[in-house]
């Protein structure tokens, strides 16, 4: 409450999902695996994970993307617990199921909300589709390069539609240890300019080493999501990018593993400084994930995980706060 301060802990109350069996299908602890958004009007939104895959039949040729819709009338409001959550059933066509990097079954995940000048909602998501068959060789089991599209409603979030692939490995093709086109962030750049930075990494060798890495890449739209441009390498690596435009104009974004870095941007992602290394956490115990925000004009907050290590060489994990005058 004190612009990053001081803490307390939220208490959450954990709601499983249960089949008549008994058996646990999902709890509201991993439904938001998306980022929560704020809207014009001051409301919040949040799209989950499709908790729904264990209760649709995975060899049927359709198969709907369902997921929880959290909102609340405003921040305040959503720390109270006075929030609303009820489903959206999202048509992909062609949608796959997949087994993801721990060989669960999956028809992939929903990312954070963007909001049109329109009032329109865009969402990026990421996954297969049935022509999705580069196969990734460093698993076990079938799995194969991902890609990231965009759905968008025009009723507020209550019902949503296919509408672009950003970028896919059958378009643009991608070394073979990547995971493919993964993880993207989007923001609305001016007008109907959209910027998405995606991750394509692999995953990390067994010793905890990141010899599969590969680039982060970014990606322009400028016609509000319809068609996009071809992806542009910005790093050398990067998981889970975290975009902010300040109110400056200035363009952040966020990522890591290993480490944790900021980038940033000037002329909306056109191009891109070199990397400010916030850290340097060996990926065995840095996560790389972060998340960003704009405290007072001009303030960048960035959320990130570090190890310590204490005298007898103990290491404890730890999330930290640090803020940034970007100018």
């Amino acid at each position: 409450m004190d612009l990053g301060q001081t803490w307390r802990q939220k208490e959450v109350v954990e709601v499983q999902f249960t089949n008549k069996e008994g058996v646990i299908l999902a709890s509201n602890r991993a439904l938001y695996l998306g980022q929560m958004q704020q809207l014009s009007d001051g409301s919040i939104v949040g799209i989950g994970s499709n908790i729904l895959n264990d209760q649709v039949r995975l060899e049927q040729a359709y198969r709907p993307w369902v997921s929880c819709v959290r909102r609340a009338k405003s921040p305040a409001q959503l720390l109270k617990g006075n929030y609303i959550d009820h489903f959206a059933r999202i048509e992909i066509p062609n949608l796959a199921v997949t087994l993801d990097d721990i060989a669960n079954p999956s028809t992939g995940h929903a990312c954070k909300v963007v909001e049109m000048e329109n009032g329109d909602l865009i969402l990026p998501m990421e996954g297969t589709f049935n022509n999705d068959l580069v196969r990734i060789p460093y698993h076990t089991w079938e799995t194969h390069q991902w890609r990231s599209w965009l759905c968008r409603s025009t009723d507020g979030g209550n019902s949503w539609y296919y509408l672009s692939t950003i970028a896919s490995p059958a378009q643009y093709p991608l070394p073979s240890v990547s995971e493919g086109y993964c993880e993207p962030d989007v923001i609305k750049v001016d007008g109907a300019k959209l910027l998405a930075v995606m991750r394509t990494g692999g995953c990390l060798a067994g010793n905890g080493s990141t010899e599969r890495y590969t680039d982060l890449v970014a990606s322009i739209s400028r016609d509000g999501g319809v068609t996009w441009e071809s992806p542009r390498r910005i790093f050398k690596f990067g998981v889970c990018p975290r975009l902010l435009k300040m109110s400056n104009g200035v363009i952040a974004c966020a990522a890591g593993r290993p480490g944790v870095f900021l980038l940033f941007s000037r002329d909306g992602g056109e191009t891109w400084s070199k990397p400010h290394i916030v850290n340097d956490v060996d990926a065995a115990w840095g996560s790389g994930y972060t998340s960003i925000g704009e405290v007072k004009p001009g303030v960048l907050c960035l959320f990130y995980d570090d190890v310590h290590k204490n005298g007898e060489g103990r290491v404890s994990h730890l999330v930290k706060m640090r803020k940034y005058q970007v100018g």
